[in-house]
């Protein structure tokens, strides 16, 4: 845990709020997902898909100093998740 820790402290600020906006992202996006499951709001799965959009963007800013390759594929898959989520929103 200390390691995590100070791995955390140590982080640039950029690093830091794609770090924040990924967990809270990705919270956001079980808590849709749940929704759509039980039933409770059939259009959740509209706003998942969008921050599963803002998740991967966060994640390709995470690894741009690490490993280029990946941060380049995410940022791919968030564009194709917005342009699916554009798609069911504004064509359906």
């Amino acid at each position: 845990m200390k390691k995590i820790k100070e791995a955390f402290l140590n982080a640039s600020k950029c690093e830091k709020c794609a770090f924040v906006i990924n967990l809270f992202s990705s919270i956001i996006v079980i808590i849709f997902a749940f929704l759509q499951i039980f039933g409770v709001w059939k259009g959740a799965i509209v706003v998942c898909e969008i921050f599963m959009g803002i998740s991967m963007i966060s994640q390709a800013i995470l690894q741009w100093k690490k490993n280029r390759g990946i941060a380049i594929f995410s940022l791919c898959v968030a564009l194709f998740i917005f342009a699916v989520a554009c798609f069911i929103l504004f064509i359906r």
